[in-house]
């Protein structure tokens, strides 16, 4: 495996970048961007509410998967 080590306008990029954007907004932001892509999965709210309850009871993935 090779790799390459950054050089000074790369590394001054980096900064700038953590600088102007905070590390939890620009998760938000990607979160939101991932969510409201056309490709991301979409379930519906009554399936999820079943799913989280069924995984509080401690059912496994496949206990629920099969009901």
């Amino acid at each position: 495996m090779t790799y390459k080590h950054l050089n000074h306008a790369e590394r001054y990029q980096i900064r700038s970048l953590i600088k102007a954007y905070r590390p939890k907004h620009a998760c938000d932001i990607s979160g939101d961007r991932a969510q409201n892509s056309r490709n991301a999965p979409t379930v519906e709210a009554w399936v999820r509410e079943a799913t989280c309850a069924l995984l509080c009871i401690q059912l496994s993935p496949n206990q629920i998967a099969s009901k």
